[in-house]
């Protein structure tokens, strides 16, 4: 794996990374750090590797000295559809690994799940199917809750 870019949660990254990737990634580091900033490792940033082994592919992901994960990530979605695609990227690997079920979906005890439209990238309450909140304007009420390993 070869690390092309590194960029800040909410930062700009280098002008090798697409505008629709950035600004997706912008949108969800937003709301990573407006809900579960005191559980995200100092010095997280966004990476952007390409990887031969396959055949070429792009991988996005987190990187910190206590965590880093990517996946592959297709360039060629629409801008809400790859607002949504990061999102969930970085929902499953929390969930999955860090225990940490975010974003809260407000009045319930579940997470909401990322989802798109022609309108754009929204969180979703999974119950109700109802568009709560766009990704990159989660309110501080949408805390995580963490469970035990």
């Amino acid at each position: 794996m070869m690390i092309l870019s590194t960029w800040d949660l909410t930062g700009a990254p280098a002008i090798d990374v697409p505008v629709t990737l950035s600004e997706a990634c912008m949108r969800v580091g937003r709301d990573i750090l407006q809900a579960i900033s005191a559980e995200v490792p100092q010095g997280m940033q966004w990476m952007l590797a390409e990887d031969n082994e396959y055949g070429q592919t792009l991988l996005l992901g987190l990187n910190a000295e206590e965590l880093q994960f990517s996946r592959s990530i297709d360039l060629a979605l629409s801008a809400s559809r790859l607002t949504k695609s990061v999102a969930e990227l970085v929902q499953d690997h929390l969930a999955g690994f860090e225990f940490i079920q975010w974003p809260i979906c407000p009045g319930h005890t579940h997470p909401m799940v990322p989802a798109s439209d022609d309108t754009g990238a929204w969180w979703r309450c999974r119950s109700t199917g109802r568009n709560v909140v766009s990704i990159g304007e989660l309110p501080t009420s949408a805390r995580p809750t963490s469970e035990a390993a």
